[in-house]
């Protein structure tokens, strides 16, 4: 059988320019309220981070259903099952849409839960794509992914958390609290979150919340088949600070640095710092 991996551009796949033949990504929109763009074919990051500085309220919003129903019956054509890891279902209604879709163009589809989105989602994709090029079955390429994504974790230090309330992603109380105190909050995005943005920590500095960011990777249990991502928004000194500190606790961990994605970026703000844990299957 053969089978089509389908992500979109939260992943960051076309950042990063990796290509793989039978894997496939549609792109999120981007808007800054007069102008739509598509992340990673008509908007950069430094694009978008730059209409943000100027002061643009830049949001992301999901593929649109056309672009979707048009790869879909392409794919169609030649494959004979789409299996899809989008950002997950607590961050965007995504799956929803591609599930309906495949439904409408009648063609068989799986879709996969990555509770995250970003370097996971990419992971996860990837992998997939590898794994099916090996032979292995939908079912069993389900379940490596399913167990790589319930035992990963995302963390994020914003610079504040004005633009999660704006976008609704939190309470304007809790964001109002955060810029009066200087705070710099920790959020989580776990399948224990289901997939959705929380507060885990607020702390008062950029390094008392790195440190709890490496300390919570070892409660969460990570260990030598993790592999780290660090994206950032503009702050790619503090990026290199918690990398330096995460090196020094996972010296054996592989570990890269690149800019956040766009689609993060808008809702995260400028000067945030996410990090990703991703187990990694032997394959």
């Amino acid at each position: 059988m053969k089978v089509a991996v389908v992500t979109d551009s939260a992943c960051g796949m076309s950042h990063l320019n990796i290509k793989m033949d039978g894997l496939f990504m549609i792109p999120l929109q981007i808007t800054d309220g007069e102008n739509n763009y598509l992340e990673g074919e008509n908007i950069t990051n430094d694009q978008c981070y730059q209409m943000m500085f100027m002061g643009k309220h830049m949001k992301s919003s999901q593929p649109s259903y056309g672009r979707i129903q048009e790869m879909f019956t392409q794919l169609k054509e030649e494959y004979d099952h789409i299996y899809a890891i989008p950002l997950g279902k607590g961050l965007s209604n995504t799956l929803n849409t591609m599930e309906l879709v495949a439904k409408e163009v009648d063609v068989p589809f799986t879709g996969m839960d990555c509770y995250s989105m970003a370097n996971i989602e990419l992971v996860c994709a990837v992998t997939a794509r590898r794994l099916f090029d090996q032979g292995k079955s939908v079912e069993e390429v389900d379940q490596i992914l399913k167990d790589m994504a319930e035992h990963s974790i995302t963390l994020i230090m914003a610079e504040d958390l004005k633009l999660f309330a704006k976008n609704g992603r939190t309470t304007a109380l809790a964001a109002t609290i955060g810029g009066f105190l200087n705070i710099k909050p920790v959020l989580v995005i776990t399948k224990k979150t289901e997939g959705r943005i929380d507060i885990l920590e607020k702390l008062r500095t950029i390094h008392k919340a790195f440190h709890f960011i490496v300390e919570e990777f070892e409660r969460f249990g990570v260990d030598e088949s993790y592999e780290f991502c660090i994206g950032h928004a503009w702050s790619k000194e503090n990026a290199e600070l918690l990398e330096s500190m995460i090196r020094e606790r996972f010296p054996k961990n592989k570990l890269y640095v690149t800019d956040l994605i766009c689609s993060g970026g808008v809702n995260a703000g400028l000067g945030c710092v996410a990090t990703q844990a991703i187990r990694v299957p032997k394959i």
